[in-house]
């Protein structure tokens, strides 16, 4: 058997080794010490989880250094770990584990940060420092941060075709507010132009960046449905891909939140409604300008 183990070459070998390290791992991480006489310890099993996949609770809402997990990426770990254990009634038993699991990881509201960009490799301050740590956040990008400056030639020359030149700053300083949790310029980005000029792919561009961390949606659905305000809690950007021309009959939630720099009453349905962080700024394009019917201030 040795003789055989050393006639392998060394890539196959270090596949062999890295399989079995990963067998051996993930028979620890599903090891059954909370199932016992045919029954879950919901307590056990939530300390159990947690070891292997640190989360907080906020507000109902599961974090985890990656930042906001949706309640379906948990209910997946929770029957992955409880399917070799029951056969019936297994949708049942993960609803209510995962009930258990907020309260198991229930945490006090997690800051705001305004001083730096959470990203894959570290977290990037804006004073220029970088560092490898991770944290937990409210919100991190799917992008790593490289040292170099490399110039983006194909981006810079997309947005001369696209742009005036004195256009094309005012874009990039909107972006880059666009990374940061805050509300403090209080300014909402308008891209007016004809259909086929290619104003969309700055919206796919953005979602590159922010990954989930972003909406698509429109401002008439965030002005007159209730429930659409809390889709964007904890977001960092909505884009509207395609403004309607219609004028809009009020215009008071979008001011108020453009220029919000507190929380604000959120509303989900068959929910009690609450006080949310709102800070999503809106990147809107359109073959028209944004219009109100009623509303004729300077806002």
């Amino acid at each position: 058997m040795k003789n055989e183990w050393k006639n392998i070459d060394e890539t196959t070998r270090n596949r062999l080794e890295e399989a079995l390290n990963q067998r051996e791992m993930n028979f620890k991480e599903y090891s059954q010490e909370w199932f016992e006489d045919g029954q879950i310890d919901e307590v056990a099993f939530c300390e159990n989880f947690l070891q292997r996949m640190p989360l907080k609770c906020i507000n109902g809402i599961f974090f985890s250094y990656d930042g906001m997990l949706p309640d379906s990426e948990v209910e997946k770990e929770i029957y992955r770990m409880v399917k070799p254990v029951l056969t019936k009634g297994i949708s049942k038993k993960v609803k209510q584990l995962l009930e258990v699991l907020k309260l198991e990881a229930y945490s006090e509201e997690l800051p705001v940060q305004m001083d730096r960009i959470h990203v894959n490799n570290g977290t990037y301050f804006l004073n220029g420092d970088f560092t490898e740590k991770k944290e937990f956040c409210l919100n991190r990008l799917p992008v790593n941060y490289e040292m170099k400056e490399a110039k983006p030639e194909r981006w810079l020359k997309f947005l001369s075709e696209l742009l005036e030149e004195d256009d094309i700053p005012t874009l990039q300083e909107y972006m880059g507010y666009c990374l940061i949790p805050s509300n403090k310029a209080q300014k909402l980005l308008i891209i007016l132009g004809k259909g086929g000029e290619g104003k969309s792919r700055i919206g796919l561009v953005m979602r590159k960046i922010l990954g989930t961390n972003m909406n698509v949606s429109n401002i008439q659905k965030v002005e007159h449905n209730r429930f659409a305000r809390a889709d964007l809690e904890y977001r960092l950007l909505m884009v509207d891909d395609d403004m309607k021309l219609e004028a809009l009959k009020d215009t008071n939630y979008i001011k108020t939140i453009v220029t919000l720099e507190d929380k604000m009453d959120l509303e989900r349905k068959s929910k009690q409604s609450v006080q949310g962080n709102l800070y999503v700024r809106f990147l809107c394009f359109g073959n028209g300008s944004l219009s109100a019917l009623h509303d004729r201030s300077y806002g």
